[in-house]
């Protein structure tokens, strides 16, 4: 457990160095959907870039009117050939809509120099023709960036990471979002603080193949929250670690004082907000509805004491209506029935953990002779729940 002066202090670090004011982590990307209203002598200006986006591409006029503001043409000559090129490479006009809408710019390139040379480079790596196009659906901003002095370097670097790992060139499709990191600035530092750290290759491949924005994040602040997660005493060999890292990463310091409050409202201190963020760091990103709904179930009809949800925080993960209150109907029939012990409360949390496949054998299965009730019981539960939805 931590002492109340060194988790004051990571707390202070979490608001101070883990929350800073965010950053855009790729200088290529841009909100072009905006919400405001463009004026009309925009709207005249980019007329024909509006009506081929809504008439051609199937975009709405919201968002047709804000993403001309960074497209500029009168004529369709250079869209159509666009379009006409991703057709040709398999790209369906569902596929080519979300492509632009990502990456508005796109359409305006030249498909032949920019867009070609970077699908055979994938191709001649051995990936399948649906493998590149999820690389630019996911990633549509790489196409803007330099074959020889951006992708082909940074791709390589991450192959040598997977190779190190023993992971097969296959996996290497989840991890392609990557391609977007800066590789002097960002990936590389980024790479040698989760080293430092005492993460293995396993882990870093796991970050990258699952959270690659995170690994594109400002390096020093990568490094500040990597120290942190560290002092919260996380084993950097575990998957954990990894998680708490994108999480303290991605989440705003709103969003993390608002889920403190929430839990200081059913007793934990903060300490113990912290201990439960250590043991399952995904008790920190759930809505603040779910949290409430959990801990009522729990405590108010379920009896419990609030630190049920402390000895196991990955509770708050789990479906309330499809899992939680389902299974703990079984639980008060067994312990009505004697089957189970009273003050077993571990049996519960247990009892929402397993697989259903489990949960059956276990505790709805085994006492059939002796409470052949609990399968309609179970049964008839689910068949609501299955209706109400």
């Amino acid at each position: 457990m931590f002492s109340s002066s060194y988790t004051a202090s990571i707390r202070r670090n979490f608001y101070s160095r883990v929350f800073p004011p965010t950053k855009n982590p790729c200088r290529f990307r841009f909100t072009p959907f905006s919400s405001s209203s463009s004026t009309s002598k925009t709207e005249n200006r980019y007329s024909f870039a509006v009506n081929y986006l809504i008439n051609t591409l199937g975009f709405s006029p919201e968002k047709a009117f804000s993403a001309s503001k960074y497209l500029k043409f009168d004529s369709p000559e250079k869209p159509d050939a666009v379009v006409a090129f991703l057709n040709n490479h398999g790209f369906t006009g569902d596929q080519i809509g979300s492509l632009i809408r990502k990456f508005p710019t796109i359409i305006l390139r030249n498909p032949n120099n920019s867009l070609l040379p970077k699908i055979q480079f994938f191709q001649c790596l051995g990936f399948s023709d649906s493998q590149v196009k999820n690389i630019l659906l996911l990633s549509p901003c790489i196409t803007c960036r330099s074959l020889d002095g951006h992708i082909k370097p940074t791709f390589s670097y991450i192959k040598s990471l997977f190779d190190a790992n023993g992971t097969c060139l296959s996996q290497l499709k989840l991890a392609t979002e990557a391609l977007r990191c800066d590789l002097e600035s960002r990936l590389l530092p980024n790479v040698e603080a989760l080293k430092g750290a005492g993460a293995p290759s396993s882990r870093i491949v796991y970050l990258l193949q699952h959270f690659p924005r995170v690994i594109n994040q400002d390096s020093g602040k990568f490094r500040k929250t990597v120290e942190d997660v560290k002092k919260l005493g996380l084993d950097p060999s575990r998957v954990s670690f990894v998680i708490a890292l994108h999480v303290l990463m991605v989440m705003s310091k709103s969003g993390w004082e608002k889920r403190v409050e929430a839990y200081k409202k059913w007793g934990f201190s903060e300490n113990e907000i912290t201990v439960a963020f250590g043991k399952f760091p995904n008790f920190m990103t759930r809505s603040l509805d779910k949290i409430t709904g959990v801990m009522d179930f729990f405590v108010n009809e379920m009896g419990l004491d609030y630190s049920f949800v402390l000895r196991a925080p990955g509770l708050v993960s789990y479906s309330l209506e499809k899992r939680i209150k389902p299974r703990s109907l079984v639980y008060k029939k067994l312990l009505e029935s004697g089957l189970i012990s009273k003050g077993k409360s571990s049996r519960l949390a247990s009892m929402c953990k397993c697989a259903e496949k489990d949960f059956l054998k276990r505790y709805v299965l085994y006492y059939d002779e002796i409470a052949p009730e609990l399968v309609d019981m179970y049964r008839k539960e689910l068949l609501a729940i299955s209706k109400s939805n």
